[in-house]
């Protein structure tokens, strides 16, 4: 290393190398680069060349320095020099379009800004949620190129914009209106997360945008005569495993797919089953093995396979392939058809309900119902029985005086 560049890094911590070869340098992190070479074409000025990270474009660009001296010697020993402060630089986090000064001159890129946002959620989400929130990314991503706003200033997303967004949901993407709100809701967040950071005076989505009428859906729950007639019919058609997978749904008050489905042996203790976080709509948790689902467990011998395998499998137990969502989908429709309830709302997800309801009304108690739910708070519970039609305090409503 020269003097000179041991001088800069001694006084300056390189900034003094940056600025000479027009690059920013990041305290924080080191930027992909391609380092300095010496190219020595026969019939031009030799060059250093180098492949710098724009922060703007999230790619490497090439940039070059011409060597000068009037002998082969010195041109080489330039040339050295160069590499050497180049790369030194570029080690050390040296890179180009720094977003933060893009931010200070009003200038964002709105996807590069939409990248640093779903790189913040990234850090907090769940896996499963993080699927979500790139699915809709996507989308937003496939209405700026369809419009040629890749190169659009966050800052310069405007009504307009947000009107052809809702044209290129509808009639393009062919969403539900179920689909569209939570879209919208979705490039409406990133706006909102957006504004503090890069001085938005407004939010195009929510200023321009409306909410599309949906049908609520609320997995219908089943009586008592239809659980009843649904066992039937699975012993009909020879489908134990089904029967055994709602069961599991209704027992653990577990969602189906991303839940139930995936439940390996080893998940199962003595008295309670453990729900992990990558699986989990919430928090890592716990749900408690009532006598009905214990007897089950025996009757499976689910205990006596490995831990690792999975409780639902091919071969109708236990095994080491996770089976697909279509696997129970497929049989519960064929059930559903013999029940006479196909195309009614009744899905698998129903049996949760179905649970639900028979504890609380067994019971009585919404402290056991919420920590089997898996709830943060009563509350919650109590909202969670009222959309199911329960009310926790229907006894007193048979005290009411007769006049």
């Amino acid at each position: 290393m020269s003097e000179n560049l041991k001088s800069a890094l001694g006084t300056v911590s390189g900034q003094f190398l940056a600025t000479k070869y027009e690059l920013e340098l990041s305290s924080e992190k080191v930027f992909p680069f391609e380092p300095a070479e010496l190219k020595t074409p026969k019939k031009s000025t030799w060059y250093v060349q180098y492949y710098v990270y724009s922060e703007k474009d999230q790619t490497l660009k090439r940039r070059k320095k011409l060597v000068q001296g009037s002998t082969q010697k010195e041109r080489k020993e330039t040339a050295r020099i160069i590499i050497e402060e180049v790369n030194t630089v570029l080690k050390a986090g040296g890179h180009i379009d720094p977003v933060k000064k893009l931010r200070e001159i009003g200038q964002m890129p709105l996807v590069v800004a939409l990248d640093q946002f779903m790189a913040d959620k990234k850090r907090t989400l769940k896996p499963q949620s993080v699927k979500t929130y790139e699915k809709w990314t996507n989308y937003f991503l496939d209405f700026l190129e369809a419009y040629k706003l890749m190169n659009l200033n966050i800052q310069d997303f405007n009504n307009e914009h947000a009107a052809d967004l809702r044209t290129h949901a509808l009639e393009t993407l062919n969403m539900g209106n179920k689909s569209y709100n939570t879209y919208k809701g979705f490039v409406s967040g990133f706006f909102i997360y957006s504004r503090p950071i890069y001085k938005l005076t407004s939010n195009p989505i929510s200023e321009t945008l409306f909410n599309l009428k949906t049908k609520t859906s609320k997995h219908i729950a089943y009586n008592s005569h239809q659980v009843a007639e649904y066992k039937a019919k699975c012993e009909e058609l020879e489908l134990p495993e089904l029967w055994f997978f709602v069961r599991m749904i209704y027992y653990t008050f577990c969602r189906p797919w991303e839940e139930v489905r995936k439940m390996q042996v080893g998940d199962i203790k003595d008295d309670h089953i453990i729900i992990y976080a990558d699986t989990s709509k919430t928090n890592h948790r716990s749900v408690m093995i009532p006598p009905g689902l214990e007897a089950i467990f025996k009757e499976w011998n689910v205990r006596e396979y490995p831990p690792h395998f999975y409780l639902f499998s091919h071969g109708y137990k236990p095994g080491k392939t996770l089976v697909s969502h279509n696997f129970f989908y497929d049989k519960h429709r064929k059930v559903l058809e013999k029940m006479e309830l196909e195309k009614q709302g009744y899905d698998i997800y129903g049996w949760k309900h179905t649970g639900v309801i028979a504890l609380y009304k067994a019971t009585k108690d919404l402290m056991l119902v919420k920590e089997q739910c898996g709830h943060s708070d009563i509350s919650q519970t109590v909202q969670y029985l009222r959309d199911l039609g329960v009310f926790h305090y229907t006894t007193g409503i048979n005290l009411f005086p007769e006049i």
